[in-house]
């Protein structure tokens, strides 16, 4: 008895595990470049040429933009209750 096989669907299958075998890869690499060695996707390289650059906020800007912040959740706070 010959089988008669349809050479579309082996296509279609073909096609398919093309396209996961691509969507893998690509999701790989995602994973690769995060985990691995260099820290450059943690943002580690843009801290340190902040830090060189001296670009880095001055504390008292910042701690008066917290102490804004703070009250402004306190206030919104006050309304609710």
């Amino acid at each position: 008895m010959k089988m008669k096989g349809g050479s579309l669907g082996l296509l279609a299958l073909l096609i398919a595990m093309g396209i996961v075998l691509l969507l893998v890869a690509k999701n790989w690499q995602v994973i690769a470049n995060t985990v691995g060695p260099g820290g450059h996707a943690h943002g580690e390289a843009e801290a340190a040429e902040a830090v060189r650059s001296g670009d880095l906020p001055n504390l008292e800007q910042t701690q008066a933009a917290t102490d804004a912040h703070a009250d402004a959740v306190g206030a919104a706070l006050e309304e609710i209750e």
